[in-house]
């Protein structure tokens, strides 16, 4: 019988959650630079787009 932690370090089941970890992170990061960047020209874009509105 392999003992646990032989098994332990075999088993990969528990990769698949970390790589999604790992993207959601990654994508919320280039969001929050985004939002940065583009934060006041977007803020500008939407105060003019409210003043066109009767």
């Amino acid at each position: 019988m392999a003992s646990p932690w032989k098994r332990l370090l075999r088993d990969d089941s528990g990769i698949t959650a970390i790589e999604y970890a790992l993207i959601a992170a990654i994508m919320s990061g280039v969001l929050v630079v985004v939002a940065f960047a583009l934060g006041e020209s977007m803020r500008d874009f939407l105060y003019d787009l409210i003043n066109l509105l009767p």
